[in-house]
């Protein structure tokens, strides 16, 4: 199995084609404080969509093994300044 990426982190699957099929962000700032272990953390990062219920990271593998990747988009670090 992949090992999960950190939080902050978003990843994305393609289809067949190489278009996009999908990304996820990883996220806890929907959780209350009591549930910030809550493994469900996964959730669709397209921001003109519901954001639907959340997956756990092997259940997010499951859900787009006929997809190629995950491919990371943005690490949990902050994106170097380019002038």
């Amino acid at each position: 199995m992949i090992t999960e990426p950190p939080l902050g982190t978003i990843v994305c699957w393609f289809d067949p084609a190489d278009d996009l099929h999908a990304a996820y962000q990883s996220t806890v700032s929907h959780l209350d404080v009591d549930e910030a272990e809550d493994p469900r953390r996964w959730f669709l990062a397209d921001a003109g969509r519901s954001m639907g219920d959340p997956f756990t990271w092997p259940d997010l593998l499951d859900e787009m093994q006929h997809f190629r990747g995950p491919v990371e988009l943005i690490s949990s670090g902050r994106l170097e300044h380019t002038p």
